[in-house]
């Protein structure tokens, strides 16, 4: 994944590690991204994968049912 630093994204994309982040508005740094990701196959494999693996941990449906629950039940988990 390649984007920008912009609300919550930063919290979901490690830069270097599950993707790449460039800074809101700057097109240079956007394009350096994108370079990177396309000239590093291996690189891009590598966020990829770390990618998918942080999404499943931190989106799980169970995880995430069980804690909305005990949050609605009043017993935050």
């Amino acid at each position: 994944v390649v984007s920008t630093r912009l609300s919550g994204i930063p919290e979901l994309i490690l830069d270097g590690r599950s993707g790449l982040l460039a800074e809101p508005g700057d097109a240079a740094s956007l394009a350096e991204a994108i370079e990177r990701v396309l000239c590093a196959p291996a690189f891009a494999a590598s966020l990829a994968e770390e990618g998918r693996r942080r999404v499943a941990d931190l989106h799980d449906i169970e995880r995430t049912s069980a804690r909305l629950a005990g949050l609605l039940a009043g017993t935050p988990a």
